[in-house]
């Protein structure tokens, strides 16, 4: 085995082990974006504790991000009911 092929063999490892550059700001999911998916789809004893911390951020936030919350809410609930229901009862009591 030639000496240059072995020092890429050893040297991989490594070089996979280097932190990677964190995502760019477009790529990052949103407080909110990430608290309603947890809401939505978490575990059954994850979706009410996402959805309290929601609820606590619509309490404590500033006008700009009431107004995210109430929006993304919106959108995801839809026009009928059915689209309500599939929220689930978790987000429902939040926008209740």
């Amino acid at each position: 085995m030639s000496a240059t092929l072995l020092l890429a063999l050893l040297a991989a490892p490594v070089v996979a082990a280097l932190p990677q550059d964190p995502p760019a700001a477009e790529e990052q999911e949103s407080e909110v974006d990430k608290l309603l998916r947890h809401a939505r789809t978490g575990r059954a004893h994850v979706r009410p504790q996402a959805a309290n911390r929601l609820q606590r951020l619509w309490a404590s936030g500033d006008e700009a991000t009431r107004a995210e919350v109430i929006t993304r809410l919106r959108a995801e609930a839809g026009g009928d009911r059915a689209s309500l229901a599939a929220l689930g009862s978790a987000l429902v009591e939040v926008l209740a």
